[in-house]
């Protein structure tokens, strides 16, 4: 498109939000499905950084993406709204718009709340069914073995469905994207747009399956881990980087005490990431009006590793209910928003990662969520698939872990 009446036309064609950005990353122009389920407050869209509204796996992830957007066209999964409330998911496709000589970037955000709000009512239904079956011991019993065959069935078929699919998926999406590149000769405007109507729609089946994979993984307990050198310290300020604007939304202080000696580890930082995030959106939301404290230091034990510390000054957490908030569907406060599954994942990554997670509280004073992992994700994690790259593994290790490091990288 370079033209501003092309991107009113498209505006008019699509019913999925679209918002231009200027070459700081701020919104210029938006659409009204942009302004229903991306503006907070009934604030506009216009004047703000898309950076604020939208958040990845990396605190970079939003700026990245804008700068391949002015190169080409570019995709990612980010999520929107406010972490750890009202937080969704999102396809998101830019690309770079000519207006008068400057560059701006068309956003275009496809929301995928939907599916994960109708499988979180499957699973509403199902805890429902559970309930009632308890009036009849025998029944229920009978009940729920036929219920764990069907989720057993149910795994077995996302875990196979998922990988036959993904090679077809993945080709369309790789020959649709060839086209619009011009590969195979020029496309009039009206192929294009309806070629890239059919790359939205594939890549939203790109992710689906991709959804499927690891919901089958993690249900298996087998999840692909990919080992590499960490810094817990710098993990945690760059996740302090992206949390602080919800933070000061709330006028909470974030205190970082970073311990000098604090060791580098071998673990997987995707899933370390995930772990701490949720801690902290947490205790943001929790954590009352005092300071939130995040720690990173050397583990207290004989084997090493490192810990990491969340520490909130909230209403706290009675002590009978300190093991029940890690159970699935649970949640902190019975007012609270999301499924109530957070705590529970985070503790099962943990234990993926050869770790452990466990939470401090007095009622009153506040709460304290401890992250303990070890030196090398090969010393105590076990049923996991791992990926390791060959340098991270020559240089932390030796003798007799090379070679089980080694054996594991070939097996995952």
């Amino acid at each position: 498109m370079r033209e501003g009446n092309s991107f009113s036309s498209l505006c008019g064609a699509i019913e999925e939000a679209l918002v231009v950005v200027d070459e700081r990353g701020s919104i210029v122009c938006a659409n009204e499905e942009a302004e229903r389920i991306l503006a907070r407050e009934g604030r506009t869209l216009v004047g703000t950084p898309l950076r604020v509204l939208f958040w990845g796996d990396e605190p970079e992830s939003v700026d990245v993406l804008l700068q391949r957007g002015a190169r080409g066209k570019s995709t990612a999964s980010l999520c929107f709204g406010v972490p750890g409330e009202r937080a969704s998911e999102a396809d998101v496709v830019v690309w770079p718009l000519r207006d008068s000589g400057a560059t701006k970037i068309a956003v275009l955000v496809h929301d995928l709340t939907g599916r994960s709000a109708e499988r979180e009512r499957m699973l509403r239904e199902l805890e429902s069914q559970r309930a009632m079956l308890g009036e009849n011991s025998r029944e229920a019993a009978l009940r729920a073995s036929e219920l764990e065959t069907a989720l057993e069935t149910r795994h077995r078929f996302y875990a196979s469905m998922s990988h036959e699919l993904r090679t077809p998926v993945n080709a369309i999406v790789g020959y649709s994207e060839l086209l619009l590149d011009g590969i195979y000769g020029e496309l009039d405007p009206a192929q294009a747009r309806i070629l890239r109507r059919s790359l939205r729609a594939a890549g939203h089946l790109q992710e689906l399956v991709n959804d499927l994979l690891d919901l089958a993984r993690i249900e298996e307990g087998r999840l692909d881990l990919r080992a590499e050198e960490v810094d817990a310290g710098e993990l945690v300020e760059e996740l302090l980087d992206s949390v602080r604007p919800l933070a000061d939304e709330r006028s909470l202080e974030l205190r970082h005490e970073r311990e000098s000696d604090t060791p580098r580890i071998v673990s997987d930082p995707r899933r370390i990431r995930k772990i701490v995030l949720h801690l902290l959106t947490n205790a943001i939301k929790y954590g009352g009006d005092g300071p939130i404290t995040i720690r990173s230091a050397g583990a207290q034990s004989p084997e090493g590793g490192v810990s990491i510390e969340v520490s909130d000054q909230g209403a706290g957490i009675a002590p009978e209910q300190l093991e029940r908030i890690f159970g699935e569907f649970v949640r902190e406060r019975s007012d609270g928003e999301g499924t109530g599954l957070g705590l529970s994942i985070a503790r099962g990554l943990s234990r993926a990662l050869g770790g452990t997670l466990d939470a401090e509280s007095t009622p009153g004073e506040g709460s304290t969520f401890r992250l303990t992992l070890p030196r090398s994700l090969n010393e105590s994690a076990t049923d996991v698939e791992l990926t390791l790259p060959l340098r991270t593994v020559q240089r932390h290790t030796r003798g007799r872990q090379q070679s089980q490091l080694d054996s594991n990288s070939r097996s995952g």
